[in-house]
């Protein structure tokens, strides 16, 4: 049977349309083709069942290796995942992938090596007598890192049997609490059962310690570690030892891992003292189901986000404040945390994919939980009657007209978790006052009410309580007052935010709050949560801003939104709409100077560090960029030459949406009905009519296809894979380490250029002079990389086990 065909239609042309901004689109769908193959002897293979997500498109290789996908959703970025009988799959990108990415109405060609099975068994004993529960640990090296494949105890007849594991070249070391060491190397063919036979001597170590797990909820990483941190430095393996009937465990880390169900995990830690000699400890884990907690906030309505395709309103209808007056309408947001569902692709499952621009607000919703709400007024009565929708994530009600400053509201918000469990509720409290005009303010806060006297919005009337809410209550009581940062606050009246809908900005955050790490979150904030960016700006300087260790960072955010890169207190004749850095050409590159996207700003290598540049830095210093500017990014992305709007009358590119280019009612980018912010350009160059002046995205396009040859050709016919979740996914340094790499990670760093070059989308517009340069120095390296290791390829595609020394 040869290759086969898969077409997935999910409904009624579902797959065919999509929503931007309230508009549905056709558009030419792309095609994915698989080829599985033997990682050592190239043949394919047949009867590999192949899932492709999002989408979960699933098929089987014929005897030509090979699957079709058809009729898939263009411009989003894939992950497969190959399984078959007598295979497995390994750490290093055997048997998956991801970021793959389908173009309309073009076949995207993914190669996928598997490995064979084999299999390592034996006995260990002391002094020839049975040593029972000695361990077993089978080792891979990877660039001078020792990777465990598999791990095991010896039962009381001092046997052990490490099977299935992967064909390859291990070394297999066997300790045991108070023994030495012993070790052996070999390689390990398909299909084929190696036995080898150890004897340990008895030692004394002198370490001691404790082994402890960071956390106990089954679906989120568990890290194991020894409480004594001298032991740093000592080699050490933990061991899974046993699991529930039924449960996996996902290998996140050399010492962490995701157990898959409740129930009693227990595992082990193996360090060992300079002279070989093992000090085993073990922990049982009872991981339990994490009844959710409960976030209720108050946002600006009629939904969160995006207002614009969830409801056709350009503008917001609220204030999203918790101070209110008689008569307002507020809207309630319902949110939830999970440790056993800690990112957004378990506790939103059913998101939308990306859409064409890589925006995904699907993801403000959590479909996996269920929400209740219920209402009190200030004398403790029921009146969720009031609520539109008291069983829905969001809901809104009106404060009744006759309604007296110093009344209350109560909205009380239930999440119901994973398991069916309901968490404790939490409340958010509306209260409701009368304005007392401005004046007041300016007794206790003189500096900013000065600093706001000379802003635009005071000349315009706008007055402190618009943003913050009346203030009858406040004075007097500092607690209360309101403050929101969702944008929605802004987009009462400013049409910018409908065009910043369209922006990726106004995705939701990348990552869950039970997802990231306490140590590492406050990181992340600095320039995905607003108070953190407002903090990090008032520092002074970007990058010495940290996030105390142990700061509270909130669980539901808003987004990067208005008063992210806006100070609405204060603005100047020079700083006329208030940039928080001072200037529009340092307001982006505080978070995306080091980044994939929008990476490529400045040329000077000894300055961004974000393309890695070979030992001759003086071309990348004098390489320059002829689109610098005063404006920085601005001048381009938010130019407001574009005056084509969609059917709500929004601008589709330039402006506030950052977008170069809009695809047209078609939804295909390049075909005669795309819109290009493209008269920004035509300031310097007459004329023109195409991104591709002088063909250099052409260019560019066919070197980084060259340089994806090369890396997939020096790495088995494929590019290692992501890790899906982690923050690694977005920044550098996120994927598998490169199978054959040399001491100088020659793959490794084109491939960091490769990624920056995909990533940044441009393909060479933001900076020319350097994007060439980087492709043309990634691309010698790896040919240079070819000729020096051809003996060593020849190796890698021959079996393990045929030596050619």
């Amino acid at each position: 049977m040869g290759r086969k065909k898969f077409l997935v239609f999910g409904g009624v042309l579902l797959s065919l349309l999509y929503t931007l901004a309230g508009m549905s689109v056709a558009f030419t769908p792309g095609s994915v083709q698989v080829r599985v193959h033997d990682f050592y002897t190239d043949e394919p293979i047949a009867g590999v069942q192949v899932l492709m997500t999002p989408g979960n498109y699933k098929a089987t290789t014929g005897s030509d290796g090979l699957v079709l996908f058809e009729t898939i959703t263009p411009y989003r970025n894939y992950n497969i995942q190959c399984t078959a009988p007598g295979y497995l799959e390994d750490k290093y990108g055997c048997g998956r992938t991801g970021f793959v990415w389908v173009e309309t109405g073009k076949v995207t060609t993914v190669l996928i090596p598997l490995k064979k099975q084999a299999s390592v068994e034996g006995r260990v004993t002391s002094s020839n007598a049975p040593l029972a529960g000695a361990v077993l640990l089978l080792i891979e090296e990877r660039l001078g890192l020792q990777e465990t494949v598999a791990a095991t105890h010896t039962d009381d007849n001092g046997t052990y049997v490490l099977s299935p594991v992967p064909e390859g070249r291990y070394t297999l070391i066997a300790v045991a609490d108070s023994f030495h060491r012993a070790e052996d190397s070999f390689s390990l063919g398909a299909d084929e059962t190696i036995r080898r036979n150890f004897d340990l001597r008895p030692g004394i170590s002198l370490i001691n310690y404790d082994l402890k797990a960071s956390q106990n909820f089954y679906g989120n990483s568990v890290s194991l570690t020894a409480n004594n941190y001298l032991l740093i430095f000592n080699p050490r393996y933990v061991i899974p030892v046993s699991a529930p009937e039924g449960a996996q465990l996902v290998k996140s880390s050399s010492s962490s891992f995701i157990p898959t169900l409740p129930g009693a995990y227990t595992f082990s830690m193996m360090i060992l003292d300079f002279k070989g000699v093992g000090r085993e400890k073990f922990l049982t884990i009872e991981m339990v189901n994490d009844k959710p907690t409960a976030y209720p906030s108050v946002i600006p309505g009629p939904s969160e986000l995006p207002l614009l395709s969830d409801n056709g309103s350009v503008f917001a209808q609220s204030s999203g404040l918790a101070g209110v007056r008689a008569g307002d309408t507020v809207y309630l947001r319902g949110w939830g945390e999970d440790r056993n569902l800690p990112a957004p692709e378990q506790y939103n499952p059913n998101a939308p994919l990306f859409d064409i621009y890589g925006n995904k607000n699907g993801n403000w919703r959590q479909s996996a939980f269920g929400f209740s709400w219920k209402l009190s007024d200030a004398q403790g009565n029921d009146i969720t009657h009031r609520l539109d929708n008291p069983n829905s994530q969001n809901t809104f009600f009106t404060v009744p007209a006759d309604a007296r400053p110093g009344d209350t509201y109560t909205a009380q918000l239930t999440v119901t978790g994973d398991a069916g469990e309901q968490g404790a509720p939490a409340d958010t409290v509306v209260y409701v006052a009368e304005e007392i005009g401005s004046d007041k303010c300016a007794g206790c806060h003189p500096k900013i009410f000065a600093a706001y006297s000379n802003t635009m919005h005071s000349r315009k009337g706008i007055s402190c309580e618009n943003c913050h809410g009346p203030g009858s209550l406040h004075n007097g009581d500092t607690t209360r007052i309101s403050i929101t940062h969702w944008p929605g606050m802004c987009g009462r009246c400013h049409e910018q935010f409908a065009q910043w809908q369209k922006s990726r900005h106004s995705d939701p955050l990348a990552f869950g709050h039970a997802e990231i790490s306490p140590a590492l979150i406050g990181n992340c904030y600095k320039c995905h949560y607003t108070e953190g960016f407002i903090q990090a700006a008032k520092a002074g300087s970007f990058d010495r801003y940290r996030f105390p260790f142990g700061t509270s960072v909130p669980h539901d955010t808003p987004n990067v939104g208005c008063d992210v890169c806006h100070n609405p207190h204060e603005q100047s004749s020079a700083n006329p709409v208030g940039i928080r850095t001072g200037s529009a050409a340092s307001l982006c590159v505080t978070c995306h100077e080091k980044k994939w996207q929008n990476a490529t700003y400045s040329a000077e290598a000894d300055k961004i560090g974000n393309g890695y540049h070979w030992a001759d830095y003086s071309a990348y210093q004098e390489s320059g960029n002829p689109h610098h500017n005063s404006k920085g990014c601005v001048l381009c992305h938010m130019a407001r030459n574009v005056t084509t709007g969609d059917e709500f009358g929004v601008a589709v590119a330039g402006h506030h949406t950052m977008r170069m280019r809009d695809v047209g009612p078609d939804g295909d980018p390049g075909t005669d009905d795309d819109v290009m912010n493209i008269a920004v350009c035509q300031t310097c160059h007459q004329g023109l009519t195409t991104f591709d002046r002088n063909g250099v995205q052409t260019e560019n396009r066919r070197k980084v296809q060259r340089l994806g040859e090369l890396l997939k050709a020096e790495n088995h016919g494929f590019i290692p894979p992501f890790q899906p979740g982690k923050c690694a996914t977005c920044h550098r340094g996120s994927n598998l380490p490169f199978i054959d790499d040399d001491d100088e990670r020659t793959l490794q760093h084109a491939y960091l250029n490769y990624s920056l070059i995909v990533n940044d989308r441009s393909f060479g517009i933001h900076n020319p002079g350097y994007i060439k340069r980087l492709l043309d120095d990634s691309i010698a390296a790896v040919e240079r990389f070819k000729k020096k290791n051809s003996t060593n390829r020849l190796r890698r595609k021959s079996k393990p086990g045929i030596s050619f020394d």
